[in-house]
């Protein structure tokens, strides 16, 4: 991966796919469009085989181009677990967002480590769930 102002350089290996890569991208702040932009796609390919030989020997042939919106924040993505008043009962709420331009690379990872943060509540509802009921 290789950062730059306003993107990331990035080769994402597809498994059983073929030798299939996801390549990209970029970060735009305040960004609200998934249009697609030949002028990016041509960039993206440009910075992506520059760093890979395979890439560059291969004249990679572009199968889709995608977009997701990528909303950041200030100080990075927010992985929290707080607690919120929800007509008067205190409800478990998961904060998990805020990864930009990183979101298909770090989407996973903050996805388990928002999981991991409400197991004790996953297993206390398991728990209920698994009583005789009358």
């Amino acid at each position: 991966m290789r950062h730059g102002r306003d993107y990331e350089t990035y080769i994402i290996p597809r498994p059983w796919s073929n030798g299939n890569v996801i390549l990209g991208g970029y970060m735009q702040k305040g960004a609200s469009t998934s249009d697609t932009f030949a002028h990016e796609t041509d960039s993206i390919l440009e910075r992506t085989t520059a760093l890979s030989r395979e890439l560059s020997e291969a004249q990679p042939e572009v199968l889709a181009s995608f977009s997701g919106l990528r909303p950041s924040r200030e100080g990075g993505a927010r992985v929290e677990r707080t607690s919120i008043a929800v007509n008067g009962e205190q409800r478990t709420l998961v904060h998990d967002y805020g990864a930009g331009g990183t979101g298909f690379q770090a989407g996973y990872g903050m996805a388990l480590e928002a999981v991991e943060s409400v197991n004790d509540v996953l297993e206390a509802v398991a728990a209920e769930d698994s009583r005789p009921k009358l």
